[in-house]
């Protein structure tokens, strides 16, 4: 299953998914700033990934223009909406399952911040976490952790 707020991302990526031969998935408009019992009930995932909104400053060797628009109070915002998206998530992660979480962000409150406070207030474990230094690639900078439930 694949979600989104914004019905024009989940039309994208039927898109994507089509054009990478990728069939058999449902698609849900999930808010995870709120209550998610009404839209997924008590449904349980074998694994989540998490590609958290976050303040971008990962693509900004791609759109440095970003840069003059950047308020660094965001960081702050960005990582408690992180907190509260991952909690509603693991939720609906089964134990033992991994939950992904995915920024394309390079500051350190956004992603290990946000693992941290997993690990504390929820008891994942982390089994791998990595900033992939896309810009070595002339590609994004992103962190991905896999955290795995009790």
């Amino acid at each position: 299953m694949v979600s989104d707020t914004r019905l024009s991302i989940l039309r994208n990526l039927d898109e994507r998914f089509e054009l990478a031969g990728i069939k058999g998935y449902r698609q849900k408009l999930v808010d995870l700033t709120k209550d998610t019992a009404t839209v997924l009930g008590d449904e349980q995932f074998d694994g989540i990934i998490l590609d958290a909104p976050c303040t971008g400053s990962g693509t900004w060797g791609r759109t440095p223009e970003m840069i003059s628009a950047f308020d660094s109070e965001s960081v702050g915002r960005f990582a408690a909406l992180q907190r509260q998206l991952a909690t509603q998530a693991i939720k609906h992660l089964k134990p033992g399952q991994p939950l992904v979480y995915i920024t394309c962000s390079v500051f350190a409150e956004e992603n290990e911040g946000v693992v941290s406070y997993l690990q504390d207030t929820h008891g994942l474990q982390v089994q791998r976490a990595d900033v992939l230094h896309g810009y070595r690639h002339k590609a994004d900078t992103m962190f991905v952790a896999r955290l795995v439930s009790r």
